[in-house]
């Protein structure tokens, strides 16, 4: 049997238990071959019971998800601490292997437009996964952005985060201090065979987790913004930052965030200018008024 049946089947498992918590064995079965059936396959192969409950210990050596059984509610569920990072995976590889099974015959139809612009480097996520897993010292080229030169970096490699489109590797530098790389800006990749010990007392999840892209240089604060309805409905649809609050006051939507005020989240900002208004703190409100004062006297 084909390995992506396998795994097409754990992420429909997973993909139907989070949204139906305290579901049965059979509500499960029935919407595997439901799916299955809309994808042409033989949708009855190996759904046993016996067989499920053995796609739950492979889907938790996989995935590193649990779906247990809640005596309490008499149904499976995924437990609420799961790593998130870990579902968010889940999520990106369903979006792919639905996008795969719609373009399988022929390519994809012309009434399905996915987006064009596709960060670059990505054909380097696959020998970096092997030199964090081995714990291989790599090298490559980085271009700069800013300015714009080229370097050689020798780097130990920890983790790839991916943020707005982009895949990074984060890493320790030379003088072992933590950076982030940018795949796209990275050429002539080679791992090297000298191994390293890695240093278990950084936590690079915590680093990142008050950031809204990869910036960490600024400290953490209390932001209060105002949209109106219909810009705030977007944003609750897809949140700015995973510490986002929402609640509504005399028809405008107040997002409430736990986040550092770098330059990429202050660009955030300014892509919703004709909705924004920053209630605290009252520097970033000052902040954003002197940029598009300056704005404004570019463009007249």
């Amino acid at each position: 049997m084909k390995k992506s049946y396998h795994i097409l089947r754990y992420l429909l498992i997973i993909r139907y238990v989070k949204k139906h918590p305290y579901c049965s064995i059979r509500e499960i079965i029935d919407y595997i071959i439901r799916e299955f059936s809309e994808r042409g396959d033989n949708p009855k192969l190996g759904l046993s019971e016996r067989n499920l409950r053995r796609d739950f210990v492979e889907i938790r050596n996989t995935f590193g998800l649990s779906i247990d059984y809640n005596p309490t509610n008499r149904g499976y569920c995924v437990p609420h601490d799961e790593d998130e990072q870990q579902d968010q995976m889940v999520d990106q590889l369903m979006e792919n292997l639905d996008l795969l099974h719609i373009g399988i015959d022929g390519g994809l139809p012309d009434f399905i437009q996915p987006e064009k612009r596709r960060s670059r480097g990505t054909e380097y996520l696959l020998p970096l996964k092997n030199a964090i897993a081995q714990n291989k010292t790599v090298k490559f080229d980085y271009k700069k952005f800013y300015p714009n030169v080229l370097e050689l970096k020798s780097v130990q490699p920890y983790m790839l985060k991916e943020s707005r489109g982009r895949w990074y590797l984060l890493a320790l530098d030379s003088d072992k201090k933590a950076k982030s790389y940018g795949l796209d800006r990275i050429t002539e990749l080679e791992v090297l065979e000298r191994a390293f010990k890695k240093n278990t007392e950084i936590d690079w999840n915590e680093k990142y987790k008050y950031s809204f892209a990869m910036f960490t240089d600024e400290p953490v604060e209390n932001v209060v913004l105002s949209f109106d309805e219909r810009d705030g409905n977007y944003i609750e649809a897809m949140p700015i930052h995973s510490s986002q609050t929402i609640y509504r006051q005399n028809e405008r939507v107040i997002v409430v965030l736990n986040i550092r005020i770098t330059l990429d989240f202050i660009m955030e900002l300014m892509s919703r200018s004709w909705s924004v208004e920053v209630i605290a703190p009252l520097s970033l409100r000052q902040r954003l008024h002197e940029i598009y004062k300056e704005a404004m006297e570019r463009n007249v």
